[in-house]
């Protein structure tokens, strides 16, 4: 009944350009599949029209009151209505996308993941994929961050229970790999993190687990354990022993300019105040 029916399906990262908010949306998978394409439900979606209004791409929002914000009539900003997920270099409406996610800004230009991809989206909406062997990076990338200097930072999962953390800006790259892990086999994991001063926080869970583990990894491949192994019975348990503990399953990390540590869980924001590694 409307007439401007495209919208965010689900939406993953969010920024602020000119003090408006622009949003990643997308749609036929989740963040717990890995931002993997669900087959049977885009030939769904196919068949149906429904790339018509569920269009994977970048949204920008107004605020028409103080207190709320809606899609600008004419979105999406980048991406292609009407037509299934492809990887596509262009301009606005004319780029495509898969499952877009990991939104971050670096100088005034975004940069996000894209069927483990890097992409970049300027101020004009010109929406590139980056040759990633260029850059020294030769697996899917898994999660994104930008760190208080602007620099953007990049996680491969590089075999079993095994990383690499690639800083975009310089080349450097640390390998590290998660030692209190002795599964047979390369399992499906989910990971996020975020840069706190020289190291990062890491969070991961295996595909399809109901609680998530925090590690700090140093600039030298140091992985220590950040929380436990037991599972609260309340919250008040995990936040009155962290470390004790497993979290919920993560769904995204930030280092906040403030000092803190913001950990998205499905049931809210938790907020670590002060955050360091003491």
């Amino acid at each position: 009944m409307m007439s401007h029916p495209v919208m965010v399906r689900y939406p993953s990262g969010i920024q602020f350009r000119n003090g408006l908010p622009f949003v990643l949306g997308f749609a036929a998978t989740s963040s717990d599949l890995n931002f993997e394409l669900d087959s049977k439900l885009v030939d769904q979606y196919t068949k149906e029209g429904v790339w018509n209004y569920f269009v994977p791409g970048l949204f920008k929002y107004r605020s028409p009151f103080e207190d709320s914000f809606m899609a600008e009539y004419g979105n999406p900003e980048a991406g292609t209505p009407g037509k299934p997920p492809a990887l596509v270099d262009g301009k606005g409406q004319q780029a495509g996308f898969v499952a877009p996610h990991d939104l971050e800004d670096s100088g005034g230009l975004f940069y996000l993941i894209d069927d483990g991809r890097i992409r970049t989206i300027d101020a004009e909406n010109n929406v590139k994929t980056l040759d990633l062997p260029s850059v020294g990076i030769t697996n899917r990338v898994k999660a994104l961050d930008a760190d208080h200097a602007g620099r953007i930072h990049a996680l491969t999962n590089t075999g079993f229970y095994s990383y690499t953390w690639h800083r975009l800006a310089d080349g450097k790259k640390v390998d590290f790999g998660l030692v209190d892990y002795t599964f047979p086999g390369v399992p499906k994991t989910i990971e996020t993190f975020t840069v706190v001063g020289d190291d990062i926080v890491l969070a991961m869970r295996d595909w399809m687990a109901t609680e998530s583990i925090l590690y700090r990894v140093t600039s030298s491949g140091v992985v220590t354990r950040l929380t436990g192994t037991a599972t609260a019975a309340t919250p008040g348990d995990f936040l009155n022993e962290p470390s004790k503990y497993r979290l919920p399953t993560v769904q995204h990390l930030k280092y906040g300019v403030d000092g803190h540590l913001y950990i998205v869980l499905p049931q809210g924001v938790l907020i670590a105040r002060d955050f360091n590694f003491k």
